[in-house]
C-alpha cells in the first residue's frame, strides 16, 4: 500500500511539475525525504527507489523548457564567459564518450549514464538560475527543505535510542548494513535515522545547517530563533551521523562563509555567522556529549589533524596513479557514475574514491583541464556576484551560496560517492543556479519592473 502510494505520489508530482514547474521543485524535495523511507518499508528493498526523484526532474525540466524559460542562449546573456567555458567542456566529453561507448559490448549504455549525468546537472543548474522571480522566492524554497528535512531528523534520535516505531523503518538493518568504526580504539556507531546510510542523512544535515544559518541571518526576532534552532538541530544530525567528512563541510562552510564577507567588506555580518555558527556547533556537541559514548567526541576530534593528510592522500596522490592508467582521455565517460556497476557490461575497474580522481579517471587529462577552466570562470563570476550584491538586502544569501559550493567542493576532492546521489547531485547545481540568478535579478533590479 506505501509503495503504490508513493508511486502515486510521484505521477501526481510529476504532472504538477510539467504544467507547474516551480511547484515541482517544492514536490522533490518531498520525494527526495520519503524516498528512503519507503524503500525501507517495500518488501525486498528495491534499490531503483533512489531514483525516484528522477522522474519529478524530469518533468520540472520538460516544463520549465515548454515554457522556454530554459534557454541556453539567455543563459550566456548574463553569463557569456560561463557558456562559452561550459561549451568547450561538452566537446571536450566527446573523445571520452566515444571511448566508453567502443569499449566493451554494451558499454554504450555507460556512455548513456554518463552523458544523462551531464545533462541533468547542467539542467538543475539552469533551473535554478530561472527559478526566483524575485529573492524572496529562494528563501521560501529553502524554507520548505530545511522544514521537511528538519522533520526528517527525527529518525536519527529514534536510531540513537534504539526507538522502532514502525519495524525496519530506522537505521540501516533493512539494508543488511552494519555502518561502524573503530579508527579511535573502540566502536563508534554511525546513525542513518530514516535515511538509507549515515553519508546521505549527515550530508542532508550538514545542508540543514547551512540554509538554516543563511535564514536566521535573514530575519530578526522570533523567527531569528526558529531557525537557529533548526540550524542547530541539522548540527545534532552531523553528530549522529559520524561522519567526519560531514563535521568538516561545516567547518570548511564557516570558513569561507566569513572569508568571502570579510574579503568584500561585510564585517559585520561576519560577526552574526561566527557567532550563530558557535550556537549551532556548540548544540551539536553538547547533544552528542550527553547522548552518546565518549568515542564519538575522540572520533570528531580527530577531523582537523588528519584533514590535510586525507586531502592530499585524495588529490596529488591518487592523480599519477589514475593518469598513468586511465591515459589522456580516461576509462571513459560514465565509467566512475554511481550504478555503472549494475549494468551487465564489461568495464575497468575503478577505485577512485575522491573527485579529482574520479574525473581523471571519467574524462582524463583532456576533459579535467576543460573542466577546471569552467571552474575558473565560475569562480571569477562568483567574484562579480559577491562584488554586485554587497548592498543587496539578501547579501547573505549569495555569500551563504558561495560558501555552500566552496565546501562541498572541498569535501568533493576527499570523497566524491555522495554527490552520486542522485537528490544530492542534482540539489547542489540547482544552488549554483540560484547563486547565478543574482546576475539575471540585479539587471531586472536596474531595469525596473
Amino acid at each position: 500500500m506505501i509503495f503504490f502510494s508513493f508511486l502515486g505520489l510521484i505521477a501526481l508530482s510529476c504532472i504538477a511539475a510539467i504544467f507547474r514547474w516551480r511547484w515541482g521543485l517544492f514536490l522533490v524535495i518531498l520525494i527526495g525525504v520519503l524516498q528512503d523511507p519507503v524503500r525501507k518499508l517495500t518488501p525486498g528493498v528495491p534499490g531503483y527507489l533512489t531514483l525516484s526523484t528522477v522522474p519529478v526532474w524530469t518533468a520540472c525540466l520538460i516544463g520549465a523548457f515548454h515554457q522556454k524559460e530554459l534557454r541556453w542562449k539567455e543563459f550566456g546573456l548574463d553569463c557569456p564567459a560561463l557558456r562559452k567555458s561550459l561549451n568547450l567542456f561538452f566537446v571536450a566529453l566527446i573523445p571520452s564518450a566515444v571511448m566508453s561507448a567502443t569499449y566493451s559490448t554494451g558499454s554504450w549504455q555507460i556512455t548513456i549514464l554518463g552523458v544523462f549525468s551531464v545533462v541533468y546537472a547542467i539542467g538543475a543548474m539552469l533551473m535554478g538560475y530561472r527559478y526566483p522571480r524575485r529573492e524572496g522566492d529562494m528563501e521560501l524554497w529553502i524554507m520548505v527543505y530545511c522544514v521537511l528535512t528538519g522533520v526528517a531528523m527525527i529518525g536519527g534520535v529514534f536510531d540513537r535510542f534504539h526507538y522502532h516505531p514502525i519495524p525496519g523503518l530506522v537505521g540501516t538493518e533493512r539494508m543488511g548494513m552494519f555502518w561502524a568504526t573503530w579508527r579511535t580504539g573502540g566502536l563508534v556507531r554511525m546513525l542513518a535515522g530514516f535515511y538509507r546510510s549515515p553519508d546521505v542523512m549527515g550530508w542532508h544535515a550538514a545542508l540543514l545547517v547551512m540554509l538554516s544559518l543563511l535564514l536566521a541571518l535573514q530575519r530578526r526576532g522570533a523567527q531569528f530563533v526558529l531557525f537557529v534552532l533548526l540550524s542547530g538541530w541539522g548540527g545534532v544530525g552531523v553528530m549522529l551521523c559520524a561522519r567526519r567528512k560531514m563535521l568538516g563541510l561545516l567547518m570548511v562552510f564557516i570558513a569561507a562563509f566569513i572569508g568571502f564577507l570579510i574579503l568584500h567588506r561585510q564585517v559585520k555580518r561576519g560577526v552574526g555567522v561566527i557567532a550563530v555558527g558557535l550556537i549551532v556547533l556548540l548544540a551539536g556537541f553538547y547533544f552528542s556529549g550527553s547522548s552518546r559514548d565518549t568515542e564519538v567526541d575522540e572520533f570528531y576530534s580527530s577531523t582537523v589533524g588528519e584533514a590535510f593528510g586525507r586531502l592530499y592522500n585524495h588529490s596529488v596522490g591518487v592523480v599519477e596513479e589514475t593518469v598513468k592508467k586511465a591515459g589522456l582521455f580516461g576509462f571513459g565517460l560514465g565509467m566512475t557514475a554511481t550504478g555503472a556497476h549494475h549494468l551487465n557490461v564489461k568495464r575497468p575497474r575503478v577505485w577512485q574514491e575522491g573527485g579529482l580522481g574520479k574525473i581523471l579517471a571519467d574524462i582524463g587529462v583532456v576533459g579535467a583541464l576543460s573542466l577546471l577552466g569552467v571552474i575558473y570562470v565560475f569562480v571569477r563570476e562568483s567574484h562579480r556576484i559577491l562584488v554586485r550584491v554587497a548592498n543587496f538586502p539578501h547579501a547573505s544569501l549569495y555569500f551563504g551560496f558561495a560558501a555552500i559550493l566552496s565546501a562541498n567542493a572541498v569535501m568533493g576532492v576527499v570523497s566524491a560517492q555522495i554527490y552520486g546521489d542522485p537528490f544530492v547531485g542534482t540539489l547542489l547545481p540547482f544552488v549554483s543556479g540560484l547563486f547565478l540568478s543574482a546576475l539575471r535579478l540585479r539587471v531586472k533590479n536596474e531595469e525596473g519592473p
